[in-house]
């Protein structure tokens, strides 16, 4: 008479996302009216230190029989981490989280299995059978997650960068009582390190000399709280004042040179560098977002610019658009998601020159 024993092993897919978000102190500073002005605001945006674990799928031997010997399973996993470092504690559904499969009968040997779980995190294209043996409730340091993509859909290579082996003894399997044994594995993914990642901008604008005076205001600081995986690409706007006094006529007319930390837009942080992008749109008192948009290119001044405000316009002492009720300029600043994902945590910075010249 032949006895066929039936188990099986669930597993389950942990996401964790930890952030800590400092306190800031912003001051946007307006310019002044002269040959000179200059202003600033800061922009911040809170990326916190994240891992996710994906591609987890169930594991299951059909039947086993005296004969069969010792059994090997296993699931492969996509590891994001912001920090590519990440920790890996795993639990056991058994008594005291001891990674055990049971058949609900009774306890003892008859009735539980023990299972040993292996983590191997040698990346993507190169996991196998070997690895580290992970004991129950204890964090084990990992490298090789992914830094691009939460679903490892990208980078080089691509796809699953860790895998989970089971392994059970056929020295416990052939004490078993016939059934079916099932039991739940849980594993908890955190970052290595890092709680949470700024991306700070300062912006800094100035006008050239000029007969004319020129004067930029209204700025204001930009505080993005809080970024994570999955949230669309960061757009955010900043309208501005810009004003024209002449000593005649009545020119609206301007040019502005936006000016990056290094040969394009961007941040960063040591060897990291976060790309981001901007547009100017001039559109006027009467729609500041609207008129012609322009997509600036570090270091290259963008001419013809016919909407400042004049000192022809009522009030004519409102050099300020009306306390900035009426600003006639729109500055988006662009990071995309994609860019996102792709970045260490860390803290990012970088400052963007604004160069304004009458024309």
């Amino acid at each position: 008479m032949m006895t066929r024993k039936s188990r099986s092993l669930q597993t389950y897919a942990a996401i964790i996302g930890l952030a800590l978000v400092p306190a800031t102190a912003f001051s946007a500073t307006d310019g002044t009216l002269g040959n000179d002005s200059t202003g600033t605001v800061d922009i911040e945006v809170i990326k916190p230190a994240q891992a996710r674990i994906t591609g987890m799928t169930d594991m299951a031997i059909p039947s086993w029989v005296i004969g069969d010997g010792d059994q090997a399973l296993f699931t492969n996993v996509c590891i994001y981490s912001t920090s590519g470092d990440y920790t890996v504690t795993a639990t056991g559904s058994g008594a005291t989280n001891a990674f055990t499969l049971t058949d609900g009968v009774s306890t003892g040997s008859l009735h539980v299995v023990p299972y040993s779980v292996t983590w191997n995190d040698a990346g993507a294209g190169a996991i196998g059978t070997g690895g580290t043996a992970l004991t129950t409730n204890t964090p084990d340091d990992f490298e090789n997650a992914s830094v691009v993509s939460a679903t490892c859909a990208t980078g080089s290579p691509a796809g699953p960068n860790a895998r989970i082996n089971i392994g059970l003894t056929e020295a416990n399997l052939v004490q078993l009582a016939s059934g079916t044994f099932t039991g739940t594995l849980t594993v908890l993914v955190k970052p290595s390190r890092g709680c949470f990642a700024a991306l700070l901008l300062s912006l800094s604008f100035s006008a050239a000399a000029n007969a004319d005076q020129v004067q930029i205001s209204n700025l204001s600081d930009v505080s993005i709280p809080l970024w994570v995986t999955g949230d669309p690409d960061i757009v955010q706007d900043v309208f501005v004042c810009v004003y024209r006094e002449n000593d005649s006529g009545t020119s609206r007319a301007y040019s502005i040179q936006a000016t990056g930390d290094g040969p394009a837009f961007a941040l960063r942080d040591g060897a990291y560098t976060l790309p981001y992008s901007i547009q100017w749109n001039d559109g006027g008192e009467s729609n500041p977002g609207g008129g012609s948009t322009a997509n600036m290119v570090n270091n290259v001044t963008l001419s013809n610019r016919n909407n400042a405000r004049n000192d022809q316009d009522l009030p004519a002492s409102s050099a300020d658009c009306n306390g900035g009720s009426s600003p006639t300029a729109r500055i988006r600043f662009t990071i995309t998601a994609t860019d996102m994902d792709a970045a260490p945590d860390g803290t990012y910075t970088g400052t963007l020159t604004l160069l304004l010249s009458l024309i």
